[in-house]
């Protein structure tokens, strides 16, 4: 199953997931809606799209520990 296939109940029910999983990371409510959607628009725009080899829960959680570990980076840059 692949992310543009998802019905908008399925949808919602993975940004959730995501959304919960961003804030145990950045507890910031503003900060994980950006990660969020970053990981999603990433999704949607990959090179190598979904191949069906993990679960397509697996492979979002993958992009947004990326897409969070970019933050992080880019907040502590900023901090100096």
């Amino acid at each position: 199953m692949a992310l543009r296939s998802l019905n908008p109940v399925e949808l919602a029910t993975m940004t959730r997931f995501l959304r919960a999983y961003a804030k145990a990371q950045l507890r910031n409510a503003d900060q994980v809606d950006d990660v969020v959607q970053e990981a999603l628009a990433a999704a949607l725009a990959a090179r190598a799209p979904y191949d069906g080899r993990s679960t397509l829960r697996t492979w979002l959680v993958s992009i947004l520990r990326h897409k969070i570990a970019d933050h992080i980076r880019s907040a502590a840059r900023a901090r100096r």
